[in-house]
């Protein structure tokens, strides 16, 4: 429906978000995920390729429940500065930019309804622009390095 499709849309922007912020490539959000969920795999490169481009049609429970994890002990740093589960530093995780709802990390089923277009996030919003033309640039070069 064209609901289910804003959502993903929607969803895509909100993660890349996420991740831009952050400045994760797709191995650094991987591992952080993985050990947020101490030690399991649940969250691929490839689903990361899928979410951030809308073209991941039916992400299962266990890609949502590794988003959920991961958001929030980005939160518990960002607020107590304490690291996330399995790591010795906080270099992947500096910027500690997690994503909010009334200014607490929110649930998986938030995350799933998001995706499937039942609720627009309200602590950030995706239309305004977000980096400077010189943040992007930035961004753009760190990226490639």
């Amino acid at each position: 429906t064209e609901c289910f499709e804003a959502g993903i849309q929607t969803f895509a922007l909100l993660f890349t978000r996420w991740m831009d912020t952050n400045e994760w490539s797709h191995p650094t959000m991987v591992t952080l995920a993985k050990h947020a969920m101490n030690g399991v795999g649940w969250l691929h490169s490839s689903q990361i390729s899928g979410l951030r481009h809308g073209r991941l049609m039916s992400p299962g429970p266990r890609t949502f429940y590794a988003i959920e994890q991961l958001n929030y002990y980005v939160w518990r740093y960002a607020t107590t500065q304490k690291l996330i589960p399995n790591t010795d530093r906080s270099n992947d995780y500096r910027n500690a930019f997690a994503i909010t709802e009334d200014g607490k990390p929110p649930t998986i089923g938030w995350w799933v309804a998001v995706f499937c277009g039942q609720i627009t996030p309200k602590d950030i919003d995706l239309r305004a622009s977000f980096f400077t033309p010189e943040q992007a640039t930035t961004v753009s070069r760190n990226w490639a390095t």
